[in-house]
């Protein structure tokens, strides 16, 4: 029983180490820009020399080579370039949050200044006391005049 699971054992090793170089592989060409393709990764790109790329970290991968030296031998090729993948940013990223935050601002400003201008207390036209009326009549006047 023990032969067997030894036996096992060394078949399937090279089938699991061949799966972890192939994700090796596969991690570095969706992580990796493209020279040949602006904005995109090596596994997105479909010119030629990306292909050519591609088939280069699958090699180096299945020949146990690292990652960061696989990435070494690929910027080596385009020393100007930046091989780093950055999220660009969105055009939009933040402005729902943004235009709610400002409506709210906005609305909560007029909200304090409508407040404010009302009487505190209802009162008919008729009420010498109501500011509004005493305005009103003052307006009023100098028009008059």
């Amino acid at each position: 029983m023990l032969a067997r699971l030894v036996a096992l054992a060394f078949v399937l090793a090279p089938a699991l180490a061949g799966a972890q170089d192939a994700r090796l592989a596969e991690d570095v060409v969706h992580h990796v820009m493209s020279p040949f393709c602006p904005g995109k990764v090596l596994a997105e790109c479909p010119s030629a020399q990306a292909a050519e790329w591609r088939v280069d970290v699958h090699r180096w991968a299945a020949e146990g080579v690292g990652e960061a030296t696989i990435r070494a031998r690929l910027q080596a090729r385009v020393p100007g370039f930046d091989l780093d993948r950055h999220r660009e940013p969105e055009a939009l990223d933040g402005v729902p949050v943004g235009a709610f935050a400002l409506a709210s601002l906005v609305l909560l400003g007029a909200a304090r200044r409508f407040v404010r201008r009302r009487p505190t207390s209802p009162s008919t036209p008729d009420d010498p006391q109501d500011p509004y009326d005493e305005r009103l009549d003052q307006e009023l006047a100098r028009l008059a005049d």
